[in-house]
């Protein structure tokens, strides 16, 4: 008989090794009674294969043991299915996780989703791209770039995340003109960077107004209304203290569906919690609400647990 759960590890992810892999593949075996299939990655298709193969099998719970990146790859390929994601962090930030209030330490994690429910989950969408947090145009794909040369001469962590964000903005030419329209009125903004949150707890992180907006069915958008060097590094600081303020350091727009048309560029390239991907215009932002089943820690006493998937 098949395993009637899967457990995908992203063996590129945070702070991660095969034994601590294993142990947690020992540890959700133990707590469910049940046999898991356990499937290691390396990233990119590796997972979206591995969550397709979990959804065509249809097993009940996927646990999604990786960073941002990693649960919103397997989370675009489960969105419209039975099929529920338990996240497990193990991550640089762990923001989605974080937000579900499921702890970082891996025995916690484990006996907090085994002891969970499954519930609907709002995702933001892009040109049919899902994303969990956040997505983001301009100069972030460039961090993105250098955070991963960072990594990989001193290794994963915070520090070198923050590090890599300051390489870049000390360098001019930011800056690109962009239309936008939101709910069908357009207008033209000159900004280094798009920031599109669906993730309240993020925006709520960082002390950003709008942080409800997503629990109202509609996307936070962002832009720095500065181009100059020094003032994307004013604004990094102020987010760094969480003491941004709209209409200081950026300027905020609201809607349910939102479409981006760069002025000199035939392709957009975007960043989805932390991946970069290419894009044809217009980019065409969303909320998709109750598209994804995840299993969260129970928010009130109750029988059943993450079997209930």
């Amino acid at each position: 008989m098949d395993a009637p759960y899967t457990l995908i590890a992203n063996e590129t992810s945070g702070r991660r090794d095969a034994d601590r892999l294993e142990a947690l593949h020992r540890m959700l075996e133990e707590g469910l009674g049940e046999p898991v299939a356990y499937r290691p990655c390396k990233g990119g298709e590796g997972i979206s294969e591995a969550a397709k193969a979990a959804r065509d099998a249809g097993h009940g719970t996927v646990f999604a043991a990786g960073g941002d990146g990693t649960l919103s790859g397997i989370a675009d390929v489960l969105k419209g299915s039975d099929v529920a994601m338990a996240p497990l962090p193990m991550g640089t930030f762990n923001f989605f996780a974080r937000g579900l209030d499921i702890p970082e330490g891996d025995e916690a994690a484990v006996e907090a989703l085994l002891s969970g429910e499954v519930r609907d989950f709002p995702v933001g969408e892009i040109n049919g791209r899902i994303f969990l947090n956040n997505a983001s145009l301009g100069v972030y794909p460039a961090i993105l770039r250098a955070r991963e040369t960072v990594y990989e001469n001193w290794g994963r962590s915070r520090i070198a995340a923050y590090w890599s964000v300051f390489k870049i903005l000390i360098q001019p030419g930011h800056g690109m003109r962009l239309t936008v329209e939101v709910d069908g009125q357009s207008q033209t903004i000159h900004t280094p960077m798009v920031f599109v949150g669906s993730n309240p707890f993020q925006l709520r992180i960082f002390k950003l107004d709008g942080a409800e907006l997503p629990e109202e069915g509609q996307l936070a958008f962002y832009y720095g209304q500065d181009v100059g060097r020094f003032a994307m590094l004013r604004t990094a600081l102020w987010l760094g203290f969480k003491i941004a303020r709209k209409d200081r350091e950026f300027a905020m727009l609201a809607g349910r569906e939102i479409k981006v048309w760069p002025q000199k560029t035939r392709k957009v390239t975007a960043a989805l919690d932390g991946e970069r991907f290419h894009f044809d215009p217009p980019v065409t932002m969303r909320l998709l609400e109750h598209s994804l089943k995840v299993v969260a820690p129970r928010a009130q006493e109750g029988a059943g647990r993450a079997s209930a998937a």
